[in-house]
């Protein structure tokens, strides 16, 4: 079962400012749980106080995403380094 790819637009202007190696790495892993959602990607790991939400790391970077099993449809929100992420995850959703 293939679910659909939806990213913020957070996401797609952070992703361009990483090396093309993580950027590939990052291509990479949404392809693969894109093909197979319920399987979740090396070093993740869900994050405490937000249901279906996940993060990624890559390194000094990661990529935080939800997986909605009802509409078929994975939500890729922001991708940063540590620091930053889970600021800009918190201004995401509120």
């Amino acid at each position: 079962m293939r679910y659909k790819l939806r990213s913020h637009k957070s996401f797609r202007k952070e992703i361009i400012k990483l090396p093309k190696r993580r950027q590939v790495e990052v291509y990479q892993v949404l392809k693969s749980l894109s093909n197979s959602p319920t399987k979740l990607p090396v070093n993740s790991k869900a994050l405490q106080g937000h249901k279906g939400i996940y993060r990624v790391r890559f390194g000094n970077y990661r990529l935080i995403f939800q997986v909605d099993h009802e509409k078929e449809t994975i939500w890729v929100l922001v991708i940063g380094s540590r620091g930053e992420v889970y600021k800009m995850m918190r201004r995401l959703l509120g």
